[in-house]
């Protein structure tokens, strides 16, 4: 990641930009996004929020896995009771 002075794709400013990119390979072939540290932070705090949202499920999820795994240890005498 590199840093120019420029307009960010996101809100239009000429800022301080970050260059991004998937790899060396898109970057050379021009496929990256020049982002202010503002913006990028906004994507971030919304990703962020959208994991957040999902870790309930997947802690549900993972407790009923274990549940599972403890009723089959047990064997069925000890899954009747």
């Amino acid at each position: 990641m590199s840093v120019v002075l420029g307009l960010c794709s996101e809100c239009k400013k000429k800022r301080e930009l970050h260059i991004w990119s998937n790899s060396a390979l898109d970057y050379v072939h021009g496929n990256y996004e020049q982002i202010c540290r503002r913006c990028t932070l906004v994507r971030q705090v919304a990703h962020a929020r959208a994991m957040a949202a999902c870790l309930a499920v997947l802690e549900l999820e993972l407790t009923r896995l274990d549940d599972d795994e403890a009723a089959e240890a047990r064997g069925p005498e000890g899954a009747a009771r």
